[in-house]
Protein backbone atom coordinates (compact mmCIF):
# COMPACT_ATOMS: atom_id res chain seq x y z
CA UNK A 1 0.00 0.00 0.00
CA UNK A 2 1.32 3.45 -0.88
CA UNK A 3 1.13 6.24 1.69
CA UNK A 4 -2.54 7.27 1.97
CA UNK A 5 -3.86 10.58 0.70
CA UNK A 6 -2.35 13.61 2.49
CA UNK A 7 -5.76 15.33 2.54
CA UNK A 8 -6.94 12.96 5.30
CA UNK A 9 -6.73 14.00 8.95
CA UNK A 10 -3.73 12.46 10.66
CA UNK A 11 -5.68 9.89 12.71
CA UNK A 12 -7.58 8.56 9.68
CA UNK A 13 -4.37 8.60 7.67
CA UNK A 14 -2.44 6.68 10.34
CA UNK A 15 -5.26 4.13 10.74
CA UNK A 16 -5.17 3.38 6.99
CA UNK A 17 -1.49 2.48 7.05
CA UNK A 18 -0.34 -1.11 7.03
CA UNK A 19 1.27 -1.88 10.37
CA UNK A 20 2.93 -4.91 11.95
CA UNK A 21 0.64 -7.12 14.02
CA UNK A 22 2.46 -6.13 17.20
CA UNK A 23 1.75 -2.39 16.77
CA UNK A 24 0.35 -0.94 20.01
CA UNK A 25 -2.98 0.88 19.76
CA UNK A 26 -2.90 4.67 19.68
CA UNK A 27 -4.35 4.62 23.19
CA UNK A 28 -1.49 2.48 24.50
CA UNK A 29 1.06 4.67 22.75
CA UNK A 30 -0.58 7.69 24.41
CA UNK A 31 -0.31 6.07 27.84
CA UNK A 32 3.34 5.18 27.24
CA UNK A 33 4.20 8.78 26.33
CA UNK A 34 2.04 10.01 29.20
CA UNK A 35 4.41 8.19 31.55
CA UNK A 36 7.65 8.85 29.65
CA UNK A 37 7.33 12.62 29.16
CA UNK A 38 7.11 13.40 32.91
CA UNK A 39 9.96 10.94 33.53
CA UNK A 40 12.09 12.69 30.90
CA UNK A 41 11.19 16.09 32.35
CA UNK A 42 12.32 14.99 35.82
CA UNK A 43 15.56 13.37 34.64
CA UNK A 44 16.54 16.04 32.15
CA UNK A 45 15.36 18.83 34.46
CA UNK A 46 17.50 17.57 37.32
CA UNK A 47 20.45 17.12 34.97
CA UNK A 48 20.07 20.70 33.73
CA UNK A 49 19.87 21.93 37.31
CA UNK A 50 23.15 20.14 38.14
CA UNK A 51 24.86 21.31 34.94
CA UNK A 52 24.04 24.95 35.65
CA UNK A 53 24.89 24.92 39.35
CA UNK A 54 27.59 27.43 40.24
CA UNK A 55 29.84 24.62 41.45
CA UNK A 56 30.21 23.34 37.85
CA UNK A 57 30.34 19.75 39.09
CA UNK A 58 28.65 18.46 35.95
CA UNK A 59 30.22 19.52 32.64
CA UNK A 60 28.24 21.61 30.16
CA UNK A 61 29.07 18.98 27.51
CA UNK A 62 26.24 16.90 29.03
CA UNK A 63 23.88 19.37 27.39
CA UNK A 64 24.68 18.05 23.91
CA UNK A 65 22.90 14.66 24.04
CA UNK A 66 20.07 16.02 26.20
CA UNK A 67 19.28 18.99 23.96
CA UNK A 68 19.65 16.92 20.79
CA UNK A 69 17.26 14.35 22.21
CA UNK A 70 14.68 16.96 23.11
CA UNK A 71 15.03 18.49 19.63
CA UNK A 72 14.67 15.20 17.75
CA UNK A 73 11.78 14.12 19.96
CA UNK A 74 10.02 17.44 19.30
CA UNK A 75 10.34 17.22 15.52
CA UNK A 76 9.25 13.60 15.16
CA UNK A 77 5.51 14.28 15.25
CA UNK A 78 5.63 17.14 12.71
CA UNK A 79 7.78 14.99 10.39
CA UNK A 80 5.62 11.87 10.77
CA UNK A 81 2.15 13.40 10.85
CA UNK A 82 2.68 16.85 9.34
CA UNK A 83 5.06 16.13 6.48
CA UNK A 84 4.06 12.45 6.38
CA UNK A 85 7.60 11.71 5.36
CA UNK A 86 8.29 8.15 6.47
CA UNK A 87 11.95 7.88 5.42
CA UNK A 88 12.75 11.11 7.29
CA UNK A 89 10.65 9.93 10.26
CA UNK A 90 12.81 6.78 10.36
CA UNK A 91 15.95 8.88 10.55
CA UNK A 92 14.48 11.11 13.25
CA UNK A 93 13.21 8.26 15.44
CA UNK A 94 16.58 6.50 15.25
CA UNK A 95 18.19 9.81 16.30
CA UNK A 96 15.74 10.02 19.22
CA UNK A 97 16.78 6.52 20.28
CA UNK A 98 20.49 7.21 19.77
CA UNK A 99 20.47 10.46 21.73
CA UNK A 100 18.36 8.89 24.50
CA UNK A 101 20.92 6.10 24.84
CA UNK A 102 23.78 8.61 24.65
CA UNK A 103 22.13 10.73 27.36
CA UNK A 104 21.77 7.67 29.57
CA UNK A 105 25.43 6.71 29.11
CA UNK A 106 26.83 10.17 29.86
CA UNK A 107 24.52 10.71 32.82
CA UNK A 108 25.56 7.33 34.27
CA UNK A 109 29.04 8.70 34.89
CA UNK A 110 27.57 11.39 37.15
CA UNK A 111 24.42 9.91 38.68
CA UNK A 112 23.73 6.20 38.19
CA UNK A 113 20.13 6.23 39.48
CA UNK A 114 19.24 9.17 37.25
CA UNK A 115 20.65 7.36 34.22
CA UNK A 116 18.82 4.15 35.08
CA UNK A 117 15.57 6.14 35.32
CA UNK A 118 15.97 6.80 31.58
CA UNK A 119 15.94 3.07 30.80
CA UNK A 120 12.18 2.85 30.04
CA UNK A 121 12.56 5.79 27.63
CA UNK A 122 15.55 4.20 25.91
CA UNK A 123 13.74 0.85 25.61
CA UNK A 124 10.58 2.48 24.23
CA UNK A 125 12.47 4.60 21.68
CA UNK A 126 14.28 1.47 20.52
CA UNK A 127 10.94 -0.31 20.06
CA UNK A 128 9.49 2.79 18.37
CA UNK A 129 12.45 2.86 15.97
CA UNK A 130 11.87 -0.73 14.89
CA UNK A 131 8.14 -0.07 14.59
CA UNK A 132 8.67 3.06 12.46
CA UNK A 133 11.07 1.23 10.13
CA UNK A 134 8.61 -1.66 9.72
CA UNK A 135 5.66 0.67 9.04
CA UNK A 136 7.74 2.52 6.47
CA UNK A 137 8.73 -0.70 4.69
CA UNK A 138 5.14 -1.98 4.70
CA UNK A 139 3.86 1.22 3.12
CA UNK A 140 6.45 1.93 0.43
Amino acid sequence: MAFPDNSLDFQTWYNLLEKPSWTPSTEVIGIIWGVLYPLMALVFGYALYRIFQKTNVWPKSLLVPILLNVFFNAIFTPVQFGLRNFPLACVVVVLVFGTALWSMVVLYRHHKKLAIALLPYVVWTGIASVLQIQITLLNL
